[in-house]
């Protein structure tokens, strides 16, 4: 099972599409230029549609936010540590009353958090996610210290495939390949032993003629 998802295509099966990227944007309720520190994304077909946290961690909040207009509306902020590094999700606007995690539980990837919704400062249903670099989520007016969420878990997802090919390629208890010392001389090879000729055969002794062993007279013709 991998260690990471998008927070909307979990067992659920259900697809999604992005309806506002992070960056700078008229914002929708001020229309003031601002910047978007993360980006919204809204289900298709028909709902609900489950939250879920896109990577191992530890919730740090799970409440209803107290800003002007409503902010964030219900949401959840999950604490991740990975490879080594600590960043924080927000997971925003969910149904009031839908969620189902608390500060202090730890969550696996897929973990459903709440639904879909448009609690708090929003003008239809969808999702405002956000990925922070820290350990406790911040906040920046130009998008510092954000990180694009759907980059950034594709990144995620494109490493532990890489990983994965790797290891079925070259599993971990395949017998290793001796390799030649290239600094040491080679070996010379062994003389080879002269090779004998093969003997010949000894040549037949010349047969004896059987008349009274003088020499036959040349017959003469008369």
């Amino acid at each position: 099972m991998s260690k990471y998802q998008y927070p909307i295509d979990g067992a659920m099966g259900k697809t999604w599409k992005i309806t506002s990227k992070m960056g700078w944007r008229i914002h929708p309720v001020k229309k003031e230029k601002k910047h978007h520190n993360g980006t919204d994304i809204c289900g298709l077909g028909k709902g609900p549609w489950y939250i879920e946290a896109f990577a191992d961690g530890k919730v740090l909040k799970a409440q209803v936010s107290t800003a002007p207009g409503g902010g964030f509306g219900h949401y959840v902020v999950i604490q991740h540590k990975i490879d080594g590094e600590f960043y924080t999700s927000l997971y925003a606007h969910l149904v009031p009353g839908s969620i189902q995690v608390k500060p202090g539980q730890k969550v696996k990837a897929g973990t459903v958090l709440g639904k879909m919704g448009t609690s708090g400062m929003s003008t239809g249903v969808h999702l405002h996610w956000e990925i922070w670099k820290g350990k406790t989520h911040g906040w920046s007016p130009d998008g510092k210290g954000f990180v694009e969420p759907v980059g950034f878990v594709k990144a995620l997802l494109a490493a532990e495939r890489a990983k994965s090919f790797a290891n079925e390629a070259t599993p971990a208890d395949a017998p290793a390949e001796t390799v030649p010392d290239l600094s040491k001389p080679a070996a010379k090879a062994a003389p080879k032993a002269p090779v004998k000729p093969a003997a010949k055969p000894a040549a037949k002794p010349a047969s004896k003629k059987a008349s009274g062993g003088g020499s036959a007279k040349p017959h003469q013709i008369q």
